[in-house]
């Protein structure tokens, strides 16, 4: 007999910015395995887009948490910021053991949504699977997010559904392929070798001309990527303190 597929709470999350910082909004969809669809978002005057990404996953799940008579506890959430992704499942950790400092000694940007999010997701027992989804690839909730979250940072009036997923006027079982939702690389191309130094990011197309950039320099970074997905997570990475 086959096995029960697990009932699960689908979420998309997205966060916008002008300016960066300057203006900005976020917004959630949750669709509940009963056939429920809501929709979730808010503005900001002054923000980053971090924060608006970190922003919609966080109140996604805390407006989860507040449901009295939650069907299931698990959840799988689907964001276009690798930055959310990596700081939730990984670069946390450290961080916390570390009392909120970077491995450089720094304190964590944006410690105080990054402790909430922590919180959430162990207080609530919720166990959520964060899956990337690529922006602007056609997918349904994703686009409707980015959609919401614009409006929003340009203070635009937003009508918020929530009520049937039969009268939801968007397809959102749509969802990117198996190999795409853990962001790994799949094509990959000539190496470049990124560097981080005084505050500026440098691209070198061989290993010794990034060697001499960074030798003797306190504080400077780098890594060899072979996609402009690396590069994405790299640059991400270091804009985090990580």
């Amino acid at each position: 007999m086959a096995s029960k597929k697990k009932e699960k709470v689908i979420i998309f999350t997205d966060g916008a910015c002008s300016g960066n910082p300057g203006p900005g909004g976020w917004a959630a969809i949750m669709i509940s395995p009963l056939g429920k669809v809501r929709e979730l978002g808010a503005g900001e005057a002054h923000t980053t887009n971090n924060k608006m990404e970190l922003t919609a996953a966080l109140e996604a799940l805390l407006s989860l948490s507040r449901v009295k008579q939650l069907s299931t506890k698990e959840i799988e959430l689907y964001t276009d910021s690798k930055y959310l992704i990596q700081g939730i499942t990984s670069w946390v950790h450290g961080w916390k053991k570390n009392g909120w400092k970077t491995s450089d000694g720094k304190d964590v940007s944006n410690r105080e949504l990054w402790e909430a999010l922590y919180d959430v997701t162990r207080t609530s027992g919720f166990r959520v699977d964060w899956f990337y989804i690529p922006a602007h690839q056609g997918f349904p909730g994703n686009e409707r997010c980015d959609e919401i979250a614009v409006a929003f940072s340009k203070g635009e009036p937003v009508n918020l559904f929530k009520g049937e997923r039969e009268a939801y006027p968007l397809d959102i079982s749509r969802l990117p392929k198996p190999q795409m939702l853990s962001g790994e690389v799949v094509k990959k191309g000539p190496p470049i070798y990124l560097s981080f130094v005084h505050g500026k990011v440098h691209r070198d197309l061989d290993w010794k001309s990034c060697e001499s950039r960074v030798r003797g320099v306190d504080g400077a970074k780098y890594k060899k990527v072979t996609s402009q997905e690396e590069e994405q997570e790299v640059l991400e990475r270091w804009k985090a303190g990580s």
